[in-house]
């Protein structure tokens, strides 16, 4: 059965596995403050830093937690050299079958768009900051 991902080795690591634990260990954080900011818990992110890849709308969670641009990740693991986006990634790849390259863009897009509207529910709910005088 063919998953769309790479073939790989026993005990081999991702790129973006990798790449993963780079982007945060440049911006100094833990897996487990990393796990708080998106919340879930450190385990996960141990998963993820050692062979489980994480899909791409947790790649894109994880990102703007460690305030990277979109993307970033993946041309860290060296999928593209000069992409702006995720979806340019997938878009990309000459590893990629035009039936993989459909069905992972459409995948990215249903993602993208519920991690928007989970994003715009989150803030939406959060009580409005009141604005306070100073007293000089």
């Amino acid at each position: 059965m063919d998953t769309g991902r790479p073939t790989r080795h026993a005990g081999e690591v991702p790129p973006v596995c990798t790449a993963l634990r780079l982007a945060r260990e440049e911006v100094e954080l833990t897996q487990e403050e990393l796990a708080r900011r998106v919340g879930r818990v450190q385990s996960s992110i141990y998963k993820w830093e050692n062979g489980r890849e994480p899909k791409l709308d947790r790649i894109r969670d994880l990102e703007q937690a460690m305030g990277y641009p979109r993307g970033h990740v993946l041309r860290l693991a060296g999928y593209v050299a000069d992409s702006a986006t995720a979806r340019d990634a997938i878009r990309l790849d000459p590893g990629l079958t035009p039936n993989q390259r459909e069905n992972l863009l459409a995948a990215y897009d249903v993602a993208a768009a519920a991690s928007s509207r989970s994003r715009t529910a989150r803030s939406a709910s959060e009580p409005p900051v009141k604005a306070t005088r100073s007293r000089s």
